[in-house]
């Protein structure tokens, strides 16, 4: 009885430490944007980087970034064939952007 209540503690304690441990400043746009200024002054490798962005749902003229693509030989020809299967199989729209030159 002693062992589940010691478990029980240990639980609700990292709960609270993995709460207090959340803000609201990092949110998803600032994510976003500090990946695309990276990306836009560190290319990795000889072609340029790519973002897969997916289209919103709420707003159509809206695109969140979705995953980086870097550090193939052609990254473009690896991110429109992420981008061609993800259109495939699901309902959500995406695309591919440039990040760097």
């Amino acid at each position: 009885m002693r062992l589940i209540y010691g478990v029980h503690v240990v639980c609700v304690a990292l709960v609270l430490v993995c709460l207090t441990s959340c803000d609201d400043v990092a949110g998803p746009g600032n994510d976003e944007d500090g990946v695309a200024k990276h990306f836009a002054s560190h290319k990795c490798g000889d072609s340029p980087d790519y973002a897969i962005e997916i289209q919103s749902s709420v707003d159509p003229m809206q695109w969140d970034h979705v995953i980086t693509v870097h550090g193939y030989v052609d990254d473009f020809d690896a991110a429109q064939r992420l981008v061609e299967y993800l259109n495939r199989t699901g309902v959500d729209n995406h695309r591919c952007v440039p990040l760097n030159k």
